[in-house]
C-alpha cells in the first residue's frame, strides 16, 4: 500500500555539561556551535572516505546489535545554507516477509546479505551561528524513536570532537579542569496553527489531571485503589495577551500556571489545552509536552502521487543514495 512520507521538524541545541553534576561549581559551559559541528562532520567524511565504502559507515548500535545506523553521506548546500545528511536505519527484528513492494513502500529495503530491513534516513540541518543552535528536519520512520535519535547525534558529536581536550573546561568558580559531555536538546517544533488558533480566541481551558494511588487502598470499608485529581482553568479569550502571544510566550505561561497550581497535586500533572475546532466548533483536548502540543507538531509530507520519476528510481537502488525531492520538501518548510 502506498504511504505518504512524513518529515518532522525540531530545534537542536547541544550544551557542554559537567560529566558529574555538582552543587558547587559550574555545571554548564556553553553551547557547541552547530555550524562548526557539521563542518567537522563534512571534513571527516572527506578525510575518511574509505570508511564510507559499501553502504556507509556504521556509527551506532542499538538493542544489542539488532538495530543500527549507518552514515552514508553529508553535503553542504551553499545556496540554502543547510547540511544534508543521508543515513540508513537498519533493523533485523523486522520480518522480511512483511516488506512491501519496492515501488509502493516508503523507503524500506532488505538489508543486503542479511535478514531484516534497511530504511533510508534523510536529515537537514540549518545552523544559526549567532545562537549556536539549529533548526532541523528529520524523516519520520516507524520505530525510530527520539532516544535513538539522541544516540545518533551523540555519536556524531564524538566523531567530530574525538580529542579528550575538547571535553575539558575550566570551572569559573574553582579554576579546576572539569570533564564535560554533550547535553543534547532535541525539541519538536509546534505548528503555527495552534498559535493562530489561540490568537483568534479559540483556547477554552487549561486542564491538569493526575492519577495516583489512594491512601485508603487498604481500607476494606472504602474499597478505594486510585484517586484522580482534575483541575480546569477557564481562559479569558478576549485577553490581549492571548491575541498577541507567540509560541515562547504561550509555553512560558502554561508552565507558570502549572507551577502555581502544583501544590494541589502529589506529583507532576498531565497538562492539556482545550481548543475549539474552528470548523466543527467542538472542544478538542491537546496535551502539552514541554516542547510541543500534540496534534500541532510541525510536519511536511510527500504523497505517493507527487513523487517524481527519479524518486521512484532511487527508491529501487540497491545502494543507498540521497533523494533530491526529499531534501527539497524538507528545506521548503525549514526556517
Amino acid at each position: 500500500m502506498a504511504v505518504k512520507i512524513k518529515f518532522d521538524y525540531y530545534h537542536l541545541k547541544i550544551d557542554k555539561k559537567r560529566a558529574r553534576m555538582s552543587d558547587q561549581g559550574q555545571n554548564f559551559f556553553g553551547n557547541i556551535p552547530l555550524d562548526d559541528l557539521f563542518k567537522k562532520l563534512a571534513n571527516y567524511s572527506t578525510s575518511h572516505s574509505h570508511e564510507f565504502s559499501g553502504n556507509g559507515k556504521q556509527i551506532v548500535s542499538l538493542k544489542s546489535g539488532k538495530k543500527w545506523f549507518k552514515w552514508v553521506s553529508v553535503e553542504y548546500d551553499s545556496k540554502e545554507k543547510v547540511y544534508k545528511l543521508l543515513l540508513t536505519y537498519n533493523d533485523v527484528e523486522v520480518d522480511p516477509r512483511i516488506l512491501e513492494d519496492g515501488e509502493d513502500n516508503v523507503l524500506t529495503q532488505e538489508i543486503p546479505d542479511q535478514h531484516g530491513q534497511r530504511t533510508l534516513l534523510h536529515i537537514v540541518v540549518k545552523p544559526n551561528s549567532k545562537l549556536n543552535e539549529a533548526n532541523i528536519c528529520i524523516q519520520n520512520i516507524l520505530g525510530l524513536n527520539k532516544d535513538f535519535l539522541l544516540r545518533l547525534f551523540k555519536e556524531l558529536i564524538i566523531l567530530a570532537y574525538p580529542d579528550q581536550d575538547d571535553w575539558v573546561e575550566v570551572d569559573s568558580m574553582t579554576n579546576k579542569d572539569i570533564k564535560t559531555k554533550p547535553e543534547i536538546e532535541l525539541l519538536s517544533v509546534t505548528d503555527n496553527q495552534i498559535i493562530d488558533a489561540i490568537n483568534e480566541g479559540l483556547l477554552r481551558d487549561v486542564f491538569f489531571t493526575e492519577r495516583s494511588d489512594s491512601p485508603s487502598k487498604f481500607d476494606m470499608s472504602h474499597y478505594l485503589t486510585e484517586e484522580k485529581m482534575n483541575l480546569s482553568i477557564k481562559v479569558e479569550k478576549e485577553d490581549s495577551f492571548f491575541k498577541k502571544a507567540k509560541e515562547k510566550d504561550l509555553f512560558e505561561w502554561i508552565k507558570s500556571v502549572r507551577k502555581s497550581k502544583k501544590s494541589r497535586f502529589k506529583g507532576e500533572p498531565q497538562t492539556f489545552l482545550i481548543v475549539q475546532d474552528p470548523q466543527t466548533k467542538s472542544d478538542v483536548k491537546h496535551e502539552f509536552l514541554e516542547d510541543s502540543i500534540t496534534g500541532f507538531k510541525k510536519k511536511a509530507y510527500l504523497n505517493w502521487e507527487d513523487r517524481e520519476v527519479d524518486t521512484h528510481k532511487l527508491l529501487k537502488s540497491e545502494d543507498p543514495k540521497p533523494i533530491p525531492q526529499f531534501f527539497l520538501t524538507m528545506i521548503k518548510n525549514l526556517k
